[in-house]
């Protein structure tokens, strides 16, 4: 009874190997939870992952904590840029998420928030979960502003002909030099 293994989608096929064999592949790191198998019972190729003799093999462990310094790379100072995309209408504490956004830039780095303006469109929030109906550019300012920003652009984008939807807003702020 032999398994065979190959990458996702390729011709390239390890063949003639035990139970074992693929087991000890998997804990070694020579295959990966998309390469896929065939066992000598299965009619088709079968990702690893979702294969009912592997996929407990391949479940993916936990990130490392926090706590352990040794292996923990903080990069919080490499962040140049971070971007915000039609996200804020979607959580009920936008202010938190700017403030997150501006802790993770490294001084100088650049922050770039594109969201609804105000409408009066109830279906966004009944179909599609929105919790805010659009921002005011002072609002973001403000919002940026106590975030730890300095605000670079706050302006409405012009809508395109045809558009169906709200308009969007880009804002812009960056995280001063002598921050940190």
């Amino acid at each position: 009874m032999t398994w065979k293994v190959r990458e996702e989608g390729s011709p390239n096929v390890r063949d003639g190997l035990s139970l074992q064999q693929v087991l000890d592949g998997l804990e070694d790191g020579e295959y990966g939870p998309t390469d896929e198998v065939r066992g000598p019972d299965d009619a088709d190729w079968t990702p690893f992952e979702n294969h009912p003799v592997f996929a407990e093999a391949v479940a993916l462990e936990p990130l490392p904590s926090h706590d352990d310094e040794e292996t923990h790379v903080d990069m919080t100072p490499l962040i140049d840029v971070a971007m915000v995309l039609l996200v804020l209408s979607y959580v009920t504490d936008a202010p938190a998420v700017l403030k997150e956004m501006a802790r993770i830039l490294k001084p100088g780095g650049r922050a770039v928030v594109v969201d609804l303006l105000p409408h009066d469109r109830e279906d966004f929030h009944q179909k599609m979960g929105h919790q805010v109906m659009g921002f005011e550019l002072d609002q973001v300012r403000t919002m940026l502003e106590e975030s730890g920003l300095k605000v670079t652009r706050a302006t409405a984008l012009p809508p395109e002909v045809g558009a169906k939807g709200p308009a969007l807003f880009l804002a812009s702020g960056m995280r001063c030099l002598g921050d940190r």
